[in-house]
């Protein structure tokens, strides 16, 4: 041992034996040993937590809705964040789009529609734009219950299906059906819009929703006639109307209650005050009857950002190009941020909100939103409006913070709603009471059961839908249905194999609803339904005053190939009370 070694030796024994005379010296030591492991640690584990803070709560705003927050610290910006949680297969979730009373001409607080649709969550739906008069509308196409707004096709959208299935569609090609006019003198009318501003020559109609029309849009339209039609009440069909006058263009317009007003902008048709000649009727077809009814709701809210887990901003530019939709910069700024996302399972739905409001809650760009949400394990998320119209109304009120810091009027609102119905209200029979469900046969995986539970919309793996396979062409696939008492029966929804995955030609084409309010042995026909086209699923109405007890629904033609004896089915919904 050298000398300076023995020298380290004698001053750390001369420490230990300081230290053991000096107790008090000792607990220095041991303090500051303490606070500088509690320091190393905290740094080591500071990039950790900075990169994964928690979400804070948990609160439960209903048994398959809760609420969180956390807060978002970084290099560059420091943010809160709030999250709703919706499980989709609750069995009293419902989600739906609901306009303001007055739309689109008055808009209303998310807050006040959220007490008025007595719903737990709400947040706005559509984007709006403004029309060169001053005018908001919604952009791209807006569908939503006794709403009959028909906008341009083309822009992504939120589609929400019944049994909560909500779809995002990334858009491209307009699929939108036009609006007709079935005349008397027989023949249809195209109409190049319906309650939309013109943007090319055409026939327009418009309902009381969308006046008054003032004479700066009649003259922007270059309108060269209108004419007036009145509701026929006594008809059995509800969109059965008599034209009342035709007149060329005054210098503004109010549409009654019960009338319609059709404008011809621009298009010179000269056969039109034939056609629509005084005393005259018409029947209104705006989309077709039956798709409408299988849709609860259709809104573009803005561009479909994230995509397989990716921020897509190929598809935010693509979307930033189309008519009417906010530039490049709204999306590349940081805003106050809400986005409607969905789980990998398609079980969960999501909602995000990013507040800003001064240094310490910046907002988001769109970039830094996806990339936050990549990290929560979202794959698809559309942004919903941004800026002061982001407003997330929970019971609690607006939770998140805006620039203004106040809560902005919208036009419609999605809303989330968990409620036990109430008596003698329509419900799904098939998820709301207890019921058996049997059938001729099924595969190992496919029990009949599956029909009704909800499951085929989120599953991403093909054991989701009821299957029977016969090796005799000729057998006749059934389902029994028992309700377990007798039950008022209003229409029925059936999801055929499309919607599980199939190809459309595995959709049934022809099958017959038996029943009875008592006797399972005695049940008579009560209806025949048919499928000829393939869709993928139907909406029928049952005969007034129908109860019943037992059903059995047998297929005639299972699919659209001949000698082929497989039934598969996804789902049913039995409307009733």
């Amino acid at each position: 041992m050298t000398a300076a070694q023995k020298a380290m030796v004698v001053k750390c024994q001369r420490t230990g034996s300081a230290i053991k005379q000096n107790p008090r010296t000792f607990s220095v030591f041991s303090t500051l040993f303490l606070r500088l492991a509690i320091f190393a640690a905290f740094i080591l584990a500071s990039d950790t937590i900075a990169d994964s803070p928690p979400w804070i709560g948990g609160h439960s705003i209903s048994p398959s809705i809760t609420y969180q927050y956390r807060v978002e610290q970084r290099s560059g910006f420091h943010q809160q964040i709030h999250r709703v949680q919706i499980d989709l297969r609750g069995e009293n979730v419902s989600i739906g789009l609901s306009p303001a009373a007055e739309f689109p001409r008055h808009k209303s607080l998310p807050s006040e529609m959220r007490k008025r649709l007595k719903s737990q969550v709400v947040v706005p739906a559509p984007l709006a734009v403004q029309t060169r008069a001053g005018r908001e509308m919604p952009l791209g196409r807006f569908l939503a219950p006794n709403t009959y707004y028909l906008g341009r096709g083309g822009f992504p959208e939120v589609r929400i299906r019944p049994l909560n299935n909500v779809i995002f569609y990334r858009g491209g090609e307009d699929d939108t059906v036009p609006p007709r006019l079935a005349l008397e003198s027989s023949g249809t009318l195209t109409l190049a819009g319906f309650n939309t501003p013109p943007t090319e020559p055409g026939i327009y109609l418009y309902q009381k929703s969308f006046s008054p029309i003032s004479a700066r849009e009649l003259a922007d339209w270059k309108v060269s006639a209108c004419y007036w039609l009145e509701r026929v009440l006594s008809s059995s069909e509800p969109d059965v109307y008599r034209v009342r006058k035709s007149a060329s263009a005054p210098s503004s317009l109010t549409i009654p209650e019960n009338n319609l007003l059709i404008l011809d902008v621009m298009a010179g048709n000269e056969r039109l005050s034939e056609f629509l000649a005084a005393g005259r009727h018409v029947r209104v077809m705006a989309e077709e009857t039956e798709l409408r009814k299988l849709i609860r709701g259709v809104f573009c809210s803005g561009p479909y950002f994230m995509y397989e887990g990716v921020y897509d901003e190929e598809a935010v530019r693509a979307f930033c190009n189309k008519p009417g939709a906010p530039p490049v910069s709204q999306y590349t700024e940081r805003r106050a941020r809400l986005a409607l996302a969905i789980g990998s399972n398609r079980r969960f739905l999501y909602i995000y909100a990013v507040d800003q409001n001064g240094f310490t809650r910046e907002g988001m760009t769109l970039r830094e939103f996806a990339v936050f949400l990549a990290e929560e394990g979202v794959k698809e998320a559309m942004e919903l409006p941004d800026g002061d119209d982001a407003s997330l109304a929970l019971p609690y009120g607006q939770v998140n913070t805006t620039p203004d810091g106040i809560e902005m009027p919208v036009m419609a609102v999605l809303t989330v709603t968990e409620r036990s119905p109430d008596k003698d209200e329509i419900v799904n029979l098939l998820r709301s009471v207890p019921n058996m469900v049997t059938a001729c046969g099924s595969e190992p995986l496919n029990p009949p059961d599956a029909v009704k539970d909800g499951s085929y919309s989120q599953a991403l793996s093909l054991d989701n839908y009821w299957e029977h396979k016969q090796p005799d062409p000729f057998h006749k696939h059934a389902l029994y249905i028992d309700l377990l008492k007798p039950c008022e029966l209003r229409s029925l929804e059936i999801f055929y194999a499309e919607e599980a995955g199939f190809s459309s030609q595995y959709n049934w084409r022809a099958f017959t609803i038996y029943g009875h309010d008592k006797d399972k042995n005695s049940m008579r026909k009560v209806m025949e339904v048919r499928n000829p086209d393939g869709r993928p699923c139907q909406w029928v109405e049952f005969p007034p005053a129908t109860k019943l007890r037992y059903l059995k629904i047998e297929v005639e033609q299972p699919t659209g190939f001949k000698d082929v004896s497989c039934a598969r089915l996804a789902e049913i919904v039995l409307w009733g009370r």
